[in-house]
């Protein structure tokens, strides 16, 4: 007789993640990425082509939305400083991803030198 399927003694188990923590402390950390490029088309009208630069606080949830032109780090440094850091409590840390327009020149310069903010 075949064997059509083996019984296993103990069921896989598979570890899982530990619990995320939630950010306690308002205005302490933000993150921040660029989005796009959305395409908006419009009937008998040029298509128009949105790229933002988002701000977020992960404790309270407040976000900062603006739109830029071009990627190069200067540009989103100086957007960064005049929607957030220069509206809100500075942060000790900011989280980006490895995109060129943070781990430019500019950006890592102004969040070391100009605000002390640490990077993550």
């Amino acid at each position: 007789m075949h064997q059509l399927s083996k019984k296993q003694a103990l069921p896989q188990k598979y570890g899982h993640l530990p619990e995320k923590e939630a950010e306690a402390i308002p205005w302490d950390k933000i993150c921040v990425d660029l989005i796009g490029p959305y395409k908006i088309n419009r009937k008998g009208k040029t298509q128009i082509i949105c790229k933002y630069v988002t701000i977020t606080d992960p404790a309270t949830g407040w976000f900062e939305i603006c739109q830029y032109n071009d990627k190069r780090s200067i540009s989103v440094a100086n957007l960064v400083e005049q929607q957030w850091l220069c509206r809100y409590p500075c942060p000790t840390q900011i989280t980006f991803d490895r995109g060129s327009a943070f781990i430019g020149k500019d950006f890592q310069e102004m969040i070391r030198d100009n605000y002390g903010i640490k990077r993550k």
